[in-house]
């Protein structure tokens, strides 16, 4: 395997420009709600773990009534939300995988 030595090595701002340019700027909806739905997944997930705490104290040490059904419904209800924003952020991301993909393809691909 050979090494690039480190002044034959391109500067990385450009070539992120390009991409940006050509690739995804026109896509910039589609990302930006692939970002959002990303954001909803790790706050989703980092609400889950919050909500264990009340979930284990209210169910075991402090054996309230209430606590037996409404932690449940809400953990149930906050992974539900968790789910849709991960699968809806897998889907956008592979569709703007894909489609970047083609296009670059078809830009390489003589005609």
């Amino acid at each position: 395997m050979t090494v690039t030595p480190p002044e034959a090595r391109q500067p990385l701002r450009p070539l992120l420009a390009r991409i940006w340019r050509d690739y995804l700027s026109e896509r910039k909806g589609r990302l930006a709600l692939a970002m959002l739905c990303a954001a909803i997944t790790a706050g989703t997930t980092a609400l889950i773990l919050r909500l264990l705490e009340p979930a284990v104290n209210g169910l075991f040490v402090d054996q309230d009534p209430n606590a037996l059904w409404m932690i449940p419904a809400a953990i149930a209800g906050v992974g539900v939300i968790r789910g849709a924003a991960a699968i809806g952020q897998a889907n956008l991301v592979n569709r703007l995988g894909h489609g970047w993909w083609a296009r670059s393809r078809a830009s390489c691909s003589p005609a």
